[in-house]
């Protein structure tokens, strides 16, 4: 037993009432027991407050009853009640009303009203009973100690609760003790018929419509924000080195250390005012010690994070990304279970990295490069995938290649990616040599990628994102010939497609004239060892080089121009032309959020080879090599075709909240995503309407402008 943890549990217990949604309700407290001279009625409330934390508490670890209740449910039961007393000292004799009407029998009519009685024990109970959720959730060393309860030792846990609850309710009661007897002092407060009662009634029945709608989490924010916060008192007492540890505010430098670490955390979209986050964050809580070892979850302000925000694309709080060690993404959910969470952090998840392979492709890539760590040097390993006939070379100057590499090799398909130099006449030329200007090399990065997993078009739309396009004298704060930009094609469809890619920008009319030269590959030299992956060797060199040069706030301010270039003008007709477009029933799914009828529609159990796309727009959404029987009566797929044609959205209409997915150009209701797909394929199954799709035979695909999709059709060969 933890002598110290058993102290800190009662002082904490005591400074919970600094507590910002706690001082919001201290005058309830005062207010519920101030019509009464019974001396003893503000110890039995607070006592009575005390018993139903701790009841809460073990119905909570011990049941898996309240799973699926969702948290607004207490809400109402806590803050109704609240609401009811409030009434009942305003208009005393409603119980006897409603009694009369609803003919309850003389006995519950007894009990009712001595409940609603001002003197009454049963009724000092029932208030007491009723506050006891809602100051569960307000203290964050509760959170700890409901940690601590049943999973090591369930006695253990139990007297760390109680002494916090002896604590909070001691120092309630005495509040309540000296407040009611001031008030006795004061004959006007003190008449049981007089405005105070009702002043107090009328208090309770604000704080009951506080807690149903959830405006005292308002309240509490304002308050966690502005300068009189004093519930940090707690968390300076009860420093729980596993709770800091595990589960902390995020910032770029414990990211970055985490990675250097090599150890997998998470990034946990949260907001202040958000009730599921609240839930979300009390099961990460109570299950902090069940958390993988060394695994950190990052706690993101979702208020305020518009970098990270705009970095991984996320639409919602209750979104939580986890990373491994290296900083790739391995799965992504919003509001994930407390199972899922510890799973995702274990990387036991399977493959949710939502790119797309067919799996002899997929072992082909992973095998090619775990090979990577077996040769002495980064020369040696680019001529032996230089030698690989399955893979493709693309050859890209976009300035300093230390910010071209990590864009690339964020993407499945991209074996790796070298820094190094292209053209100029020095044979091997070194660093100091081409970053004089003197030898008409350029610095590029030469790609090896398979062109089963992604296509030539891809790498030229991400080559086309990081720079500046229209710079004909270097890139950014780098000057010069050996910085200027080109594409180097290494045979005729390369170059067929730079020149279409360079003309979409062109004809776009968002850029006033291309400096970009589309060149034939003559030659390239691996640079010197510190130059290659420099942006995961020296990352915070990287990171402040591309801020400072210019380049990161160039990609930000030409997003959107590319995103309109590279869309292929899907566009959403307008709501008219749309109902005439569509059959009723399609009409109601995609713009209405309706679901259509399981076994009873078109798609559910179609094989023929092709892609689905939005029946609206037109963006290509899911494949038939990603499509599985699931059993549902639904088309189930494992992955989309490309996630920039798809969001992500929290639903709530039902008890258990989903996610829902919609196509971006078109905004169109497609169905939802869960977790509960083939392991072996990423875990995910999503779960999309027929209505909402139009088939693409795959003999049709080249014909209907979908000829880039069908490098996923390419079956291996050795």
């Amino acid at each position: 037993m933890n002598i110290t943890l058993i102290f800190s549990s009662f002082v904490a217990g005591m400074l919970t009432i600094l507590a910002p949604c706690i001082l919001t309700l201290l005058p309830v407290i005062i207010g519920s027991t101030a019509s009464s001279k019974d001396p003893s009625k503000p110890f039995i409330v607070t006592a009575s407050l005390g018993v139903s934390i701790v009841i809460f508490t073990l119905l909570l670890k011990a049941s898996t009853i309240f799973i699926s209740v969702p948290p607004y449910f207490w809400n109402y039961l806590s803050g109704g009640i609240v609401l009811l007393f409030g009434i009942f000292l305003i208009f005393p004799n409603v119980w006897e009303l409603i009694s009369v009407k609803l003919g309850f029998s003389d006995s519950s009519h007894a009990l009712l009203h001595k409940a609603g009685d001002k003197d009454s024990i049963l009724g000092s109970v029932l208030i007491g009973a009723a506050l006891g959720p809602v100051f569960s959730s307000c203290s964050p060393t509760y959170f700890i100690i409901l940690a601590t309860v049943l999973p090591v030792s369930f006695l253990e846990g139990l007297i760390y609760l109680i002494v916090y609850a002896f604590g909070l309710t001691l120092i309630l009661g005495l509040i309540g003790y000296f407040g009611q007897r001031i008030i006795i002092k004061l004959k006007w407060a003190a008449n049981p018929k007089g405005i105070f009662k009702k002043s107090m009634g009328v208090l309770l029945i604000l704080v009951g419509i506080f807690i149903i709608t959830g405006y005292d989490k308002v309240v509490e924010t304002k308050i966690l924000n502005s300068k009189y916060n004093v519930a940090n008192l707690e968390n300076e007492l009860m420093n729980d080195s596993s709770l800091s540890e595990k589960y902390q505010d995020y910032s770029f430098e414990k990211e970055q250390q985490a990675q250097a670490k090599d150890i997998n955390y998470a990034l946990f979209f949260h907001a202040d005012w958000c009730t599921t986050c609240q839930a979300m964050e009390k099961d990460i809580y109570n299950n902090i010690n069940k958390l993988p070892k060394g695994s950190i979850i990052f706690k993101v302000n979702y208020d305020t994070a518009y970098d990270l925000k705009e970095k991984y694309k996320v639409l919602t709080q209750t979104t939580v990304i986890f990373f491994d060690g290296k900083g790739n993404i391995i799965d992504r959910k919003i509001n994930p279970g407390i199972d899922r969470i510890i799973k995702s952090l274990s990387g036991n998840i399977g493959d949710r990295k939502r790119v797309y392979y067919n799996p002899k492709t997929k072992a082909f890539i992973d095998n090619l490069k775990n090979k990577k760590k077996s040769f002495a040097n980064f020369k040696e390993y680019f001529n032996f995938l230089k030698n690989e006939k399955a893979l493709k070379q693309a050859t890209f100057a976009g300035g300093c290649f230390w910010c071209m590499e990590g864009a690339f090799e964020a993407e499945f398909g991209v074996i790796e990616t070298f820094s190094g130099y292209s053209g100029g006449n020095v044979v091997t030329p070194s660093y100091e040599e081409v970053s004089s200007g003197k030898t008409g090399a350029r610095e590029v990065v030469d790609i090896f990628y398979d062109p089963r997993a992604i296509s030539y078009e891809k790498l030229l739309e991400i080559y086309w994102r990081q720079i500046d396009p229209t710079d004909r004298g270097g890139q950014f704060a780098d000057r010069g010939t050996q910085y200027t930009t080109a594409i180097f094609y290494h045979n005729k469809e390369q170059e067929k497609l730079a020149e279409n890619s360079k003309k979409a920008l062109e004809n776009s009319g968002k850029f006033v004239q291309i400096a970009t030269l589309i060149l034939p590959f003559e030659n390239f030299y691996v640079a010197e060892e510190y130059h290659q992956d420099f942006y995961k060797k020296s990352a915070e060199r990287y990171n402040k080089y591309k801020v400072n040069s210019g380049r990161d706030k160039n990609i930000k301010e030409n997003k959107n121009k590319f995103d309109k270039i590279f869309k292929n003008n899907y566009v959403k007709p307008n709501e008219a032309k749309i109902k005439s477009m569509l059959t009723d029933e399609a009409f109601a799914i995609t713009q209405k959020g309706m679901t259509e009828r399981p076994f009873h529609n078109e798609y559910w159990n179609k094989k023929d080879p092709g892609i689905y796309v939005d029946v609206v727009t037109g963006e290509p959404l899911f494949s038939s090599t990603d499509k599985f029987d699931s059993g549902t009566g639904w088309p189930s797929f494992t992955r989309p075709i490309d996630d920039n044609f798809i969001t992500e959205h929290e639903d709530n209409k039902i008890a258990v909240s989903r996610t829902e997915i919609k196509s971006k150009v078109g905004g169109s209701h497609l169905g939802h995503v869960f977790n509960d797909g083939p392991i072996e394929k990423g875990g995910m199954r999503y779960c999309i309407n027929s209505a909402a799709l139009r088939f693409v035979p795959l003999d049709k695909m080249e014909e209907e402008g979908y000829g880039k999709y069908l490098f996923l059709f390419k079956d291996y060969q050795n």
